[in-house]
């Protein structure tokens, strides 16, 4: 685990991500959102650093594999972080024979379940989105926990991600602004934007928020929307 030591030095801004901070404190089963986030910036530094060494040797890829025990050792050194919620975290990064009925593309690691081991692949860690792609996994688990205990959280703090975009610009904000009251069948304004320019007047933006896990459009999902569309 030497490596992993130290990759753990450096530190990557793009992981940084303000829009990543909404759902922190967000908790499923057996973690929260902030420890796989813990666990998953480690692992993407390890993931970098090696797939740098691999170039700095003029090799064209490296293929790793971790016992189980070994990488629970090396990422639970936090006061927060039990050895029980690391595996959990690991299991839900990991694609393994009893998931083939999933979308693979979901998992940035591979896990073999006999011999206990994890296979990684650093370019494909590196170029993974697994912010976004846990949620995925959460919601194809359980669907109704998701809305239960997600869908409202995200899009409330997601409505006010965007407002705090316009109001540092110095735009009039309105958030949430119910309808109903004037007639039934007039749905909510998420956000009414109201800008004043010396020039031209008022503009005025009235902008719908959607959920912010964005579906993955796969090439098999265009074929068979296309071929609806020409039946």
């Amino acid at each position: 685990m030497t490596h992993y030591y130290l990759a753990r030095e450096y530190s990557v801004e793009y992981l940084e991500d303000q829009n990543l901070r909404i759902i922190i404190h967000l908790r499923y089963k057996d973690y929260n959102y902030q420890q796989f986030y813990s666990i998953y910036k480690d692992i993407m530094f390890l993931a970098l650093y090696f797939r740098y060494y691999a170039r700095s040797n003029q090799a064209e890829s490296l293929t790793i594999f971790y016992r189980l025990e070994n990488l629970v050792k090396g990422l639970c050194d936090t006061p927060d972080m039990t050895e029980d919620a690391c595996k959990a975290i690991l299991f839900d990064l990991s694609y393994s024979e009893n998931k083939v009925d999933q979308d693979a593309s979901n998992y940035s690691l591979v896990y073999f379940i006999d011999s206990k081991e994890f296979l990684m692949i650093p370019t494909m860690v590196s170029l993974s989105n697994s912010f976004i792609d846990l949620l995925r996994i959460w919601a194809g688990r359980d669907p109704q926990l998701f809305l239960q205990k997600f869908s409202d959280e995200l899009g409330k703090n997601f409505v006010e991600y965007i407002a705090n975009i316009f109001e540092s610009q110095d735009f009039k904000v309105h958030k949430n602004i119910k309808l109903k009251k004037l007639r039934e069948d007039l749905t909510d304004i998420d956000l009414l934007i109201v800008f004043k320019e010396p020039t031209f007047g008022f503009h005025i933006y009235i902008i719908e928020v959607k959920n912010p896990v964005p579906a993955k459009w796969g090439k098999y999902i265009i074929l068979r929307v296309l071929e609806k569309r020409d039946s």
